[in-house]
C-alpha cells in the first residue's frame, strides 16, 4: 500500500489566526448584544397619554394618563388626582444572557407588560406601535446591519485585516 504524506505550510499562522477568532467573535457578539438592549430600552417620545390632566365631568377615559415609571393615574373632580403605582421600569428591565460559550447573544425583558408594550410582531400592542413603541422584532431587523458590522469588525482586526 503506497503511502501519502501531505505537509502544510503556514499551518502555526493559520492555527493563530483560527485561535484569534473565537475571542474576537465573541466580542463582537458581546458589543453587538448590547447595542441591541440599548436600543429597546429607549422610549419613544412621550404623547397625550403621558400628559397629566385635568378633571371634566363627563370626559371618561380622558380624565386618565400614563405616567412613566410611576403607572396609572386619574383625575379627580375635586384637583389632584389619584392613581396605581405599578410601572415596573421597562427600560431598567432589559437584560442581555450569553449561550453557546458567548456565542449566542440573547436580549430580554421580564417586565410583566415587556412583551404587549415591545414584544414580537405578534404579542406587541397595535396601539403602542402605532405611537412609536418598537418591537423587538422591529429593533432586530432595524440593526442586523450594525449588529453585523460589531461582529465582522472584530473579526476582521483579529486576522490583521
Amino acid at each position: 500500500m503506497a503511502k501519502i504524506q501531505v505537509e502544510i505550510k503556514g499551518l502555526d499562522k493559520l492555527n493563530k489566526k483560527i485561535l484569534a477568532v473565537t475571542p474576537a467573535l465573541k466580542a463582537g457578539i458581546k458589543g453587538a448584544t448590547e447595542h441591541v438592549k440599548g436600543k429597546a430600552a429607549t422610549y419613544p417620545p412621550q404623547t397625550m397619554a403621558n400628559k397629566p390632566r385635568t378633571y371634566k365631568t363627563g370626559a371618561g377615559f380622558d380624565n386618565f394618563w400614563y405616567q412613566r415609571g410611576w403607572g396609572q393615574k386619574w383625575a379627580l373632580s375635586g384637583g389632584g388626582w389619584h392613581g396605581r403605582k405599578s410601572s415596573e421600569v421597562l427600560a431598567k428591565r432589559w437584560s442581555t444572557k450569553y449561550k453557546n460559550g458567548g456565542l449566542t447573544g440573547i436580549v430580554g425583558n421580564n417586565a410583566s407588560y415587556a412583551v404587549y408594550v415591545q414584544g414580537t410582531n405578534e404579542t406587541q400592542v397595535k396601539a403602542l406601535k402605532n405611537i412609536g413603541w418598537k418591537g423587538i422584532d422591529t429593533i432586530a431587523e432595524e440593526e442586523k446591519d450594525t449588529v453585523t458590522k460589531f461582529i465582522q469588525d472584530k473579526v476582521d482586526r483579529a486576522l490583521g485585516r
